[in-house]
């Protein structure tokens, strides 16, 4: 079962990644000590000081995450110029018509995967919430101490884990894309070789029926 939704994340990455960012979302907004009590017991282990380098270390680490992801736009851009070519080329070069449905089939849901993966990786210009940052942050932290510290970065964590999904979900699409892409461009390719043959044997045929 585990393997079957694997594969299937695989195939819809977009649906899986909306309903995983949604529960961690909802978790990192509503985190307390009485909700994570264990693991706030072991991050209250750390010092004061090592625990705001890591709060730190993840606001560093989720822009980084929001950099390579918009980074990560572009290249889909690109990918959709190709597949624009690619696309009228494939359809208007393969004559025989079955070929040409599954080539147009192809190079249509190369197409909404490309756009799908486009659309999250544009998703890193929203802006998500930062944990750990503010007045009000400040305040409690004179009062709480290391509590409100440890609670900050396991909210911030979950934020990142958020972005991550969002990045991977985006690299899945592109890939999907790029696969069915490669597979039209393949039929392309084999298209007139499968012409040829069939002219051959039509030939061979003809040939044969004069003969007799």
């Amino acid at each position: 079962m585990s393997m079957l939704l694997a594969r299937l994340e695989e195939l819809l990455p977009f649906m899986f990644y909306i309903k995983r960012a949604n529960k961690k979302l909802h978790e990192s907004s509503v985190v307390s000590k009485d909700s994570e009590t264990s693991l706030c017991a072991t991050y209250e282990e750390l010092t004061e000081e090592e625990l705001t380098t890591r709060l730190t270390e993840e606001h560093e680490r989720g822009k980084g995450i929001d950099e390579k992801t918009i980074k990560f736009s572009v290249t889909i851009s690109l990918a959709l110029t190709i597949l624009g070519s690619a696309g009228s080329v494939v359809l208007k070069s393969v004559e025989s018509p079955n070929l040409s449905i599954v080539s147009s089939l192809l190079i249509a849901f190369s197409v909404i995967y490309t756009i799908s993966g486009g659309l999250l990786a544009l998703g890193a210009l929203k802006t998500l919430p930062t944990y750990g940052f503010g007045t009000n942050y400040l305040a409690q932290r004179k009062i709480s101490g290391k509590e409100i510290i440890a609670l900050a970065l396991i909210s911030q964590e979950k934020i990142n884990i958020v972005r991550h999904l969002r990045n991977e979900a985006s690299y899945q699409c592109l890939r999907n894309g790029l696969v069915l892409l490669l597979i039209a461009l393949v039929i392309y390719a084999a298209a007139p070789v499968s012409k040829r043959f069939e002219s051959d044997a039509k030939g061979a045929i003809v040939g044969k029926v004069e003969k007799s």
